[in-house]
């Protein structure tokens, strides 16, 4: 999903999620202020995956350093 649907997307599941479960952002973007709104800071887990572009069609893990 796109990062401007985790709002609505959190909302949705925020009352069926159990209290002793946590949410773990994976996106290309950090939305774990958004995600605690709806579900509390101990219950939320943020993350960054480093994917970068490079060229046309390609992508690369981590950082090119030049």
């Amino acid at each position: 999903m796109k990062a401007h649907h985790t709002g609505a997307s959190v909302q949705a599941i925020g009352p069926l999620l159990a209290r002793d479960r946590v949410v773990v952002s994976i996106q290309n973007g950090l939305n774990d202020f958004g995600i605690a709104t709806a579900v509390d800071d101990d219950r939320t887990i943020g993350s960054f995956v480093p994917f970068g572009g490079f060229d046309p069609g390609a992508s690369d893990i981590g950082v090119r350093y030049t």
